[in-house]
């Protein structure tokens, strides 16, 4: 099987050490939301499968911006992973674990992100050669202190963290080793997207990239 990890979708999302989440009711709103997240040099999104226009919006970011980086999220089947990646997506990303998502993604050399919250959802990744899994939600589940806790067993995995993640907790999220990185709809403000107020949009994106490098050199 190829090391996934060692792919440079996996590699720049350690990079870019955030990722903004996004749930598009109409796909044409993704060219603004990408040229927003490429003017800022910030060129990686999660769009959810909550609506019908993911697979639409996955297509035309890779269309007009084929640099963007864009993974699916909330992918609860195969099939739904098959539409996914045949779209664009790069990398799929689930609120919980299922084996056969994960073997699928696997089988197509995409990056799966199965949600994990327990030390058995972690043994079970190790078992799926899993080496970084999502935890989901991370912060009303317990944050940092919960992850500390749960990952003690699992020295070698790694951790991409959403829920419940903003400017005011990013820094402590980043300070952890084990999170490689944050994801979250704070930083896509869903208003400025619809109203097309692409200077809010990159206001935002910039904000959250300042924080972000505040929070790494707290790191070190």
């Amino acid at each position: 099987m190829k090391d996934l990890y060692s792919s440079s979708a996996y590699q720049k999302i350690c990079e870019y050490g955030i990722m903004p989440l996004v749930t598009l009711d109409d796909a044409k709103d993704a060219l603004l939301l990408g040229q927003a997240l490429t003017e800022c040099n910030l060129p990686v999104v999660e769009i959810t499968f909550r609506t019908d226009a993911a697979a639409d919006a996955i297509k035309l970011l890779k269309e007009k911006y084929p640099q963007l980086l864009v993974g699916a999220g909330t992918v609860l089947t195969p099939k739904m992973a098959e539409i996914a990646i045949d779209a664009g997506a790069a990398f799929v990303l689930a609120p919980g674990i299922n084996p056969e998502v994960v073997q699928y993604c696997q089988s197509r050399e995409i990056l799966p992100f199965p949600g994990c919250m327990t030390p058995s959802d972690l043994e079970l990744s190790g078992r799926l050669n899993l080496k970084c899994v999502k935890i989901f939600p991370f912060i009303p589940m317990g944050g940092v202190k919960m992850l500390k806790a749960i990952s003690a067993p699992f020295p070698s995995m790694k951790y991409l963290v959403t829920g419940g993640i903003n400017s005011e907790n990013l820094a402590e999220c980043l300070a952890f080793p084990k999170i490689v990185a944050c994801g979250g709809s704070w930083l896509i403000n869903q208003s400025a997207l619809k109203s097309g107020d692409l200077k809010k949009l990159k206001d935002d994106i910039n904000q959250a990239k300042h924080e972000r490098d505040i929070a790494v050199r707290r790191c070190f």
